[in-house]
């Protein structure tokens, strides 16, 4: 079988590019078998996909195929126009997966991963620059009854419930940690580089209305904690208005490297989010042994499986609880929360998505053939 898989969300640091490269090293590591074709569009980027094929040593059956249109003129020629087939550029092939924002034109076997709905779940806190684009690829795969991988049940469960997409359609197969061996960033450096106190309360991710921030830190300042809040993201489209506080701390994007040696002096991870599709930093604290506070809704909830002090991330009241919760666990409460979230990280591996996916890909395969006997 011949299977091409659109890479082209790789560069981006997001959750969605942690998706693509590390299904496709798994991949890599388990099927020597089949013929896999990656391909891009890009006009700058080319070294960078050419780049993580050799860095990850992935086997002679994969090839990368370099694509010199822009991503957004592809977006434009597949999602919106639906111009130029995809096996013009390829050649034949057997199967198609689009991990994310495009869907390109093809007769053949397609499946599609859909990573969460939040542009249509709550679009008044949402600034996509690619929402239209987003919405008619879920639109096309819909109308030709496109299999889909889910990567949570919460994603399943809006996609039936928001656009009626067939639930027999869809698969849920579970993303996982990435595999990092990036050795963190010198401590003492991070610190006075970030002007970071020894230990802290840590938040993950942009400042968009979706992380919530605004609330937590309503909730924080109404705690009894002593210790100081750390803010670690790129800065999105969300102001927000705070008055100087000299234990909150923002510290803008920061390295993974440098993110690995924050990660070694955080008390406790707050992710109160409105909404997510899975959420890796739920398990990458599990990973760091750190205790976690998140929301009782969506893939939070369902990842973390009660492993976790879940709150209303509507309630600033609520968070304000499990704050004081988290600061004043004792020696044996933190133990103890801290070995449940070690166990539930074992229950998530990429050799078991890419187990799944590969079986998805087999029965796809399998059905276009006995359809065309």
């Amino acid at each position: 079988m011949h299977i091409v898989i659109d890479i082209s969300s790789l560069p981006y640091g997001t959750g969605v590019s942690k998706y693509c490269a590390e299904l496709v090293k798994a991949l890599g590591q388990i099927d020597h078998t089949n013929q896999y074709t990656l391909f891009a569009g890009t006009l700058r980027q080319k070294h960078i996909f050419e780049s993580f094929v050799v860095e990850n040593h992935l086997p002679k059956n994969f090839q990368f195929k370099w694509i010199p249109i822009s991503p957004r003129l592809q977006t434009i020629l597949w999602n919106d126009r639906q111009l130029v087939k995809l096996n013009w550029l390829i050649g034949d092939f057997d199967l198609y997966h689009s991990l994310d924002w495009s869907l390109a034109p093809t007769n053949k076997p397609t499946i599609i991963t859909v990573h969460d709905l939040f542009f249509l779940k709550h679009p008044e806190l949402q600034q996509h620059p690619y929402r239209k684009t987003l919405e008619n690829r879920l639109h096309r795969a819909q109308q030709s009854q496109l299999p889909v991988i889910a990567v949570s049940q919460t994603t399943k469960q809006d996609l039936v419930e928001l656009i009626d997409y067939p639930a027999d359609k869809i698969t849920v197969i579970y993303e996982a940690l990435p595999i990092s061996s990036i050795h963190p960033s010198d401590w003492q450096t991070v610190q006075s580089k970030y002007q970071l106190p020894e230990k802290f309360l840590l938040m993950l991710g942009t400042l968009e209305p979706r992380k919530n921030v605004p609330r937590t830190i309503q909730a924080y300042l109404a705690s009894d904690t002593d210790l100081p809040l750390v803010i670690v993201g790129k800065l999105g489209w969300e102001k927000l208005n705070l008055q100087p506080n000299e234990n909150i701390h923002f510290t803008g994007f920061v390295s993974d490297a440098d993110l690995q040696a924050i990660w070694q002096h955080t008390h406790a991870l707050l992710y109160p989010s409105l909404y997510e599709g899975f959420g890796f930093p739920i398990l990458e604290a599990y990973q760091h042994q750190i205790p976690v506070l998140t929301s009782a809704n969506s893939s939070m909830q369902e990842i973390t499986h009660s492993k976790s002090i879940l709150v209303d991330p509507l309630d600033p009241t609520s968070i304000t609880k499990g704050i004081n919760q988290l600061s004043h666990l004792s020696p044996t409460q933190r133990q103890q929360i801290i070995k449940a979230g070690t166990s539930q990280l074992k229950q998530f591996s990429w050799q078991t998505t890419a187990k799944q996916t590969l079986n998805l890909y087999n029965q796809q395969h399998n059905l276009s053939f006995l359809s065309n006997l």
